[in-house]
């Protein structure tokens, strides 16, 4: 099972957002187009997006379950798994998304849906029949539609079969676990107060391809930090890169030898991923520490983490080739720390692949409800208050200070952060003389786009570069 982007068409009575206009022939006419289709402008003139021509399609979200079976919907699927039964004669796939109920969807109220497919007669014929998708014949089931709800499995080691998710507060102090048994219909919710929260750190020590990741922890500090060595040493001291995750909120990631961690490995890099504040798997107090800190607490924890490991590996390490790479939230924190707290110039570059930079635009231009994107960052749905509390923290409003080359890496489709955020940013740069590079792409949030191995190889060609 994979996540998958697919085209959606919009409806006349939708209202324009910046998402559902079509904005490629003003990039044609600007940007330089490659072999691969990926669009490219190297610190020229500004790029100017004209809302011109409206898109008949968007992309979003959806899981490929194999064998032609495709799942999506009008919004993007947040989570999805998939089970047999004990007699592997019934296959069941539970989803959640928005509350499509609303009239405003909200991201803090999703759904569960259940899927229930028989594998014997015409619907199990279809379910095996490659040219078909059974979900085009099917509907789901609502299993329940309250609150915000996560950390969806499926248990099917008995007799019946359960599907479990949490509240959600899952981490928090009363943790409220929901159980369905799919046979019967039955639902039960527990609260469990005080549960231990299990720090996975030690379950996360394992060989990743040729590679062992391992954890180091400072000291008097919950703050870990994951380091992937180089795979292939080019010389006696090695480049770092430091990847800010993505999320905010985000489990501590797999480094297996299909992960980018270990594609940057492989390339030459030590890997240094702090395990910031917010990162879930370390306690719960860790996990929640970053609630209304977003770019404070984080942006401290990944440069103390970095100084710490450079410290560590000094005798190992080039430091005149410390570079940033961050991926949506990940990209966001990256520039912001380059922007804000880089005057030492630890870091020599810095990428932002799918960030955003502008926060005071930032509700408008992602598929989240306005008022809980403002509450989320600032804590306050008024505007006005909204834009003065995060000024500090928005990387656009510090361009100025920026003194490193960055690369802007975006895809067009891309319906949780608006491309255009890239290329506001990279228009900024110009204004203030950064050396700066701006490259888009057709495709959604994703590292997984069409050519993505010659992406990544540009990628790795700017941070490479740097001296």
């Amino acid at each position: 099972m994979k996540k998958v982007f697919i085209p959606k068409k919009i409806s006349a009575v939708d209202n324009p957002n910046v998402f559902q206009w079509d904005y490629l022939d003003s990039i044609q006419e600007q940007m330089e187009c490659d072999e691969y289709g990926f669009y490219h402008s190297f610190c020229k003139k500004p790029i100017s997006l004209m809302q011109n021509k409206r898109k008949k399609t968007v992309l979003v979200q959806g899981w490929d379950l194999g064998n032609g079976n495709v799942l999506s919907c009008s919004y993007k699927m947040i989570e999805c798994v998939k089970s047999y039964n004990s007699n592997k004669d019934v296959y069941y796939v539970a989803c959640t998304c928005p509350n499509l109920s609303l009239e405003s969807p909200k991201w803090d109220c999703t759904i569960v849906w259940l899927y229930v497919i028989p594998l014997r007669g015409k619907i199990g014929d279809v379910f095996w029949d490659k040219s078909k998708n059974i979900f085009d014949l099917i509907e789901p089931q609502t299993v329940f539609s309250e609150g915000m709800n996560g950390a969806l499995a499926i248990d099917n080691s008995n007799t019946m079969t359960i599907l479990r998710w949490k509240s959600k507060h899952a981490y928090s102090d009363s943790m409220l676990t929901f159980s369905y048994v799919i046979e019967t219909g039955k639902l039960e919710r527990t609260i469990v107060a005080n549960q231990k929260y299990e720090n996975i750190i030690e379950k996360k020590r394992t060989k990743g391809g040729d590679n062992t990741v391992e954890f180091y922890q400072l000291t008097d500090s919950e703050l870990y930090v994951a380091v992937l060595q180089p795979v292939v040493r080019r010389g006696s001291r090695c480049p770092v890169v430091v990847i800010p995750l993505g999320g905010p909120n985000i489990e501590i990631p797999d480094f297996s030898n299909s992960s980018i961690y270990y594609k940057m490995a492989k390339c030459g890099f030590m890997v240094v991923v702090p395990l910031r504040r917010g990162v879930i798997g370390i306690s719960r107090e860790w996990e929640q520490a970053l609630d209304g800190n977003y770019g404070r607490l984080d942006v401290i924890d990944i440069i103390d983490g970095t100084k710490y490991i450079l410290k560590k590996f000094c005798s190992l390490i080039d430091d005149s080739r410390v570079v940033l790479y961050g991926a949506s939230y990940g990209g966001y924190t990256a520039l912001l720390i380059a922007c804000k707290h880089n005057a030492d110039k630890m870091f020599k570059a810095v990428v932002s692949h799918c960030g955003m930079s502008d926060l005071g635009r930032y509700p408008f231009e992602c598929t989240g409800n306005v008022c809980d994107v403002m509450n989320c960052y600032a804590g306050t749905n008024d505007e006005k208050e909204y834009l003065r509390i995060v000024q500090p923290i928005s990387p656009y409003a510090k361009v100025c200070y920026l003194k490193i080359p960055v690369l802007l890496v975006h895809t067009l489709d891309d319906n949780c952060v608006w491309f255009g955020q890239s290329v506001r940013f990279y228009n900024r740069c110009i204004q203030y003389g950064i050396p700066a590079r701006l490259l888009l792409a057709k495709g959604g949030h994703s590292y997984h786009i069409e050519n993505e191995d010659a992406l990544f190889c540009m990628i790795m060609d700017f941070l490479g570069c740097v001296k």
